[in-house]
């Protein structure tokens, strides 16, 4: 008898409890390379520099994400050990673009871009201890002149466990193939993104501190699609971050019903007469 009066006041409580315990609240967020602006890119004279872009304007905006720009590379000369190292991040009038240690420091237009012609470029991004669920990605300039004119990108997260102190320490010296087994999931390939336009990505709301967003590559995802003529530069990105108290951790109001649950099943067992 006791047993069934139990269940008569938990049954309909529980997934109040459920729901307020297990829900994650997030909230639209966009970051814009024109950010850069306020001068935050550090040592752009260099190889491994990095920038730091916020929501918002440039004194008040919240939750930075630090930008540093990748490339495979001949690695001490080899061209048999194409690894990722790191490259030299930029501001153009498009938007975050590259120079690999292929093409040399402050390279040309149209080299300076994010490219896979003798070398795969990418942008990694670290938001601190925020989750993002990624949601689109805007190039802001294509080129359109010796037969560079594609935009298809390849976008990664960090799924893996015992991540490395650094979002470098997870991508230096690793190669093309070598990303997916070493922590990082591939979210999707994209082909034909247009200039200014938000591509959807990330359908299946992977969220992560970390992302890669590549020029496409085979090695990643063999879809048939052309390669060493994608050239563009990445002008913003939007996602969702996820908000205070969504670590799991029952927040206060989570607490309060479920003592407010317990606090019924002593009243009503007081209130029962015992069994016979």
């Amino acid at each position: 008898m006791k047993e069934s009066i139990i269940k008569q006041v938990v049954r309909p409580l529980v997934p109040l409890i459920l729901l307020s315990v297990g829900s994650v609240a997030y909230a639209g967020a966009t970051w814009n390379s024109s950010s850069f602006s306020c001068g935050n890119v550090s040592s752009s004279s260099n190889y491994g520099n990095s920038a730091s872009v916020k929501i918002g304007d440039c004194t008040n905006g919240t939750t930075v994400v630090t930008a540093t720009a990748w490339s495979s590379t001949a690695d001490s000369g080899s061209a048999t050990n194409v690894v990722f190292k790191d490259a030299q991040l930029k501001i153009y009038s498009g938007g975050f673009g590259v120079s690999n240690r292929d093409e040399g420091l402050n390279a040309s237009s149209d080299s300076h871009t994010i490219d896979n012609s003798s070398a795969v470029d990418m942008i990694a991004l670290d938001f601190g201890s925020t989750n993002i669920k990624l949601s689109d990605v805007t190039v802001g300039w294509i080129s359109g002149t010796n037969g560079h004119n594609d935009s298809d990108i390849s976008v990664f997260a960090w799924t893996g466990s015992n991540a490395p102190a650094t979002i470098g320490a997870a991508i230096d010296g690793k190669k093309l193939s070598d990303l997916t087994s070493t922590g990082w999931r591939l979210v999707g390939s994209y082909a034909d993104l247009a200039k200014n336009t938000p591509k959807v990505v990330n359908i299946e709301g992977t969220s992560s501190s970390w992302w890669l967003i590549s020029a496409y590559s085979q090695a990643y995802d063999n879809k048939g699609w052309t390669q060493t003529n994608d050239y563009f530069k990445i002008a913003a990105i939007n996602g969702t971050t996820k908000q205070p108290h969504s670590n799991g951790v029952p927040e206060p109001g989570s607490l309060a019903l479920m003592g407010l649950a317990m606090a019924g099943i002593v009243a009503s067992r007081r209130r029962k007469p015992a069994a016979a």
